[in-house]
């Protein structure tokens, strides 16, 4: 898939928010994150070697969280996860 569809993808309303991975770099495209979050999981990405990728999560509930992934490897979404616990709200 490209980075237009990882881009397409990010606008849909899949969770509470969304982050939008374009050349390593991470986007806030919908809701609140923090700029730690973005800063992190663009260190991530470019670690993982990353260039498109987009990663959706549901707002928290009694379950808590649910991140869904678009170009992140399986491999890989642990260390996303663990991102997002550290650095997210």
């Amino acid at each position: 898939m490209n980075a237009f569809w990882y881009r397409f993808l990010s606008g849909l309303p899949l969770g509470g928010c969304s982050i939008y991975i374009r050349d390593g770099r991470a986007f806030a495209v919908r809701g609140k994150v923090t700029q730690a979050l973005l800063t992190a999981v663009s260190n991530a990405a470019e670690t993982a070697g990353i260039s498109a990728a987009c990663i959706q999560a549901t707002s928290p509930g009694k379950t808590g969280r649910k991140l869904i992934f678009f170009g992140v490897p399986a491999d890989f979404r642990q260390r996303f996860r663990n991102v997002w616990a550290a650095h997210g709200r």
